[in-house]
């Protein structure tokens, strides 16, 4: 994938195709998450079948927390909905004000799935996406593409390679 992440994004901007899921297996709190395309593409069905609403991106979580001052602030909201062949799912995610500026600051840099799976640990509906630092399942930071640590160590032989 050759496409630059931007630096910042501004209040109301849309990035287009930004990393979701990869294909993988993950361990989640019950289950291994299988995310294949068979799953990507149940959740793209169910969310279809549903009216193709805008999905919720909250800070941290907040959202899911079952208690009634639950904080349900809209870090941004994603659409569009669809499976890359490299990065597995993406989606359209436009920003709100707050979410603009916890991204372009680099205070929140990942995201983090929230959904149902079946019984043999597919994602079968998806409910929220959150931003967060500690997302479970490994994704691409959705701005500032380099991140500390982020080479591994055959890129960085690689890199001295070079200097030499």
């Amino acid at each position: 994938m050759n496409e630059q992440i931007p630096e910042t994004v501004k209040p109301g901007e849309t990035l287009p195709a930004v990393q979701l899921c990869p294909f993988g297996n993950f361990p989640g709190e019950k289950t291994m998450q299988v995310c294949d395309r068979a799953a990507f593409e149940q959740l793209i069905a169910d969310w279809k079948a549903n009216g193709a609403k805008e999905i919720l991106m909250d800070f941290e979580h907040q959202s899911e927390v079952d208690r009634i001052d639950s904080d349900t602030r809209a870090a941004a909201w994603i659409s569009n909905l669809s499976i890359d062949d490299e990065r597995g799912l993406v989606g359209d995610v436009k920003f709100t004000d707050q979410g603009a500026e916890a991204v372009s600051n680099r205070r929140l840099r990942f995201l983090s799935c929230t959904w149902y799976t079946d019984k043999q640990g597919r994602p079968t509906k998806m409910t929220t996406v959150a931003l967060t630092n500690k997302p479970n399942i490994p994704v691409a930071p959705i701005l500032n593409k380099e991140q500390p640590g982020s080479q591994t160590v055959e890129d960085k032989e690689k890199s001295m390679d070079k200097i030499k």
